[in-house]
């Protein structure tokens, strides 16, 4: 939830929908300056932890499915369902704020030469996040989001916004009926006081305008 944040905190001030002051260590302002590079703080923490994320994932999706064999065969591929989820979503911020990346789903094969991995272009990259994506949908198990777990309505609205950032209005869509339909989420009311606030707090995890939070 937080490299969530941390990563959109970018994008928002880069756009301009955001800004910042002057903290103590620094890692925001060459954000609002425009100056931000390669070697800026936030910028590496941002690549780290999002390829920590599709590590994580990597892991679970390939040492799962043999450990296993005694887990009914829904509970396994809702799990890996999720996971599927995460990395997708982790490409998603990863594609919007560099461009092209490494697709990785086995790192052991890079092990050794972790410094010369050779990029995906932009296109790739969201191909692979759509077949995560319908995978996931198809696999977690719906009306589960408000425990902290990744649902399939949860996937249905994220590849609505790869659709819509792929400009495929159709398909993006259908992606945001189906959530729609399914009830399991909402809007947060700006009536009670404190409502609206307490999304950004920790007492405001899994509420119903909470889609997905990597927590």
């Amino acid at each position: 939830y937080l490299i969530i944040r941390h990563s959109k905190r970018q994008i928002d001030l880069q756009s301009g929908n955001a800004s910042c002051y002057a903290g103590t260590d620094g890692s925001f302002d060459a954000f609002r300056s425009l100056s931000q590079g390669n070697a800026t703080q936030t910028v590496q923490s941002a690549w780290n932890s999002l390829f920590t994320v599709i590590a994580q994932a990597n892991e679970l999706l390939i040492n799962l499915p043999g450990a296993a064999t005694a887990v009914p065969a829904p509970v396994v591929n809702n799990a890996l369902g999720e996971a599927h989820l995460m990395r997708g979503l982790a490409y998603f911020y990863l594609v919007r704020l560099f461009g092209n990346v490494p697709i990785i789903t086995n790192p052991t094969l890079y092990a050794s030469n972790f410094a010369t991995v050779p990029t995906n272009p932009v296109t790739d990259v969201y191909k692979f996040i759509t077949m995560d994506l319908a995978f996931a949908e198809a696999n977690c198990s719906p009306g589960v989001a408000s425990t902290g777990h990744a649902s399939s309505n949860s996937a249905s609205g994220l590849l609505a916004k790869v659709y819509l950032y792929e400009q495929q209005y159709d398909s993006a869509r259908i992606e945001a009926e189906k959530v729609i339909n399914s009830g399991e989420f909402g809007l947060v009311g700006l009536d009670a006081p404190g409502t609206y606030t307490s999304m950004f707090e920790l007492s405001g995890n899994n509420c119903k305008e909470s889609m997905i939070a990597l927590q």
